[in-house]
């Protein structure tokens, strides 16, 4: 199942708003679907795409597990996010969708997405579009290291600007600095109620 007919697919299930097929190391949309403000899909890419990173690692060397999806509920929304892997097994990309949550059926939307899911990795077509993510021309060579691989694609100081965790925050409308001026008020704050 190419990219484009599975996020067709899931778009079909009630009360998905959006979904988007996402490479996990670069936070790139590969195929993307539905309604929503111009960049979100793109900005939630890359923020979840590094927050998989980490959780995978962890899952890995904390659990010796794999992770199967991640589920973010919000007060309107639900986040859907599953894992997808390349012929290799290894999960390289992730479908997420996001579900209006007074209308969507959470339950039958995570098995429509987990079907799809195991037919684009059981599709040659997909397996084809899959693998060929893996082999990106970064700078006119081929640098597999930055693309997939154990360690992170871009160490910290090279991250390109839109991928650097203050840049995410702020296209998400977070402020930063006022966060963790709250959180170090609050902890002084319980400090003193202790003494």
């Amino acid at each position: 199942m190419p990219f484009e007919q599975a996020v067709r697919a899931v778009m079909e299930q009630n009360g998905v708003n959006a979904c988007a097929i996402v490479d996990i190391e670069t936070g790139e949309c590969l195929a993307r679907a539905g309604v929503t403000v111009t960049g979100v899909l793109e900005t939630a890419g890359l923020v979840n795409a590094r927050m998989l990173r980490a959780k995978m690692r962890f899952a890995s060397d904390q659990h010796h597990e794999t992770i199967e999806d991640v589920l973010i509920t919000l007060d309107r929304h639900y986040h859907m996010i599953r894992l997808i892997a390349c012929s290799a097994g290894l999960a390289t990309m992730f479908i997420y969708v996001i579900l209006d949550k007074t209308v969507a059926n959470l339950a039958l939307a995570r098995r429509k997405v987990a079907e799809v899911q195991k037919q684009m990795v059981n599709s040659e077509e997909s397996a084809r579009q899959i693998d060929q993510t893996r082999l990106r021309l970064i700078g006119g060579e081929l640098e597999p290291s930055k693309v997939y691989g154990e360690i992170e694609a871009f160490p910290q100081d090279d991250l390109p600007p839109f991928m650097r965790d203050d840049v995410a925050m702020r296209l998400l409308g977070i402020d930063v600095a006022s966060e963790v001026e709250a959180v170090e008020k609050m902890l002084h704050d319980l400090a003193e109620r202790e003494q």
